[in-house]
């Protein structure tokens, strides 16, 4: 048990030392442009993956609409 006490503490010490969570003693604002260039990666890289393997994400659009039709039963 003290295994995970010192781990939680180490990770939390991490986190103090670790540029991309200090806060520098105010809390960052998020604003609508850094949660556009977020859904704008994740949409870019999305679509390089697709270009790059189709038959992969045609399986796995496939996958999730069987799932979903399967879940919501629309007849």
């Amino acid at each position: 048990m003290s295994r995970q006490m010192d781990s939680r503490v180490s990770d939390s010490q991490q986190q103090k030392s670790n540029p991309s969570f200090s806060l520098q003693g105010r809390e960052r604002e998020v604003t609508g442009e850094d949660f556009y260039d977020m859904i704008s990666d994740v949409s870019k890289s999305v679509s390089d993956y697709c270009v790059k393997r189709p038959k992969v994400a045609a399986l796995g659009l496939l996958t999730v609409g069987f799932f979903l039709g399967w879940k919501i039963k629309p007849w």
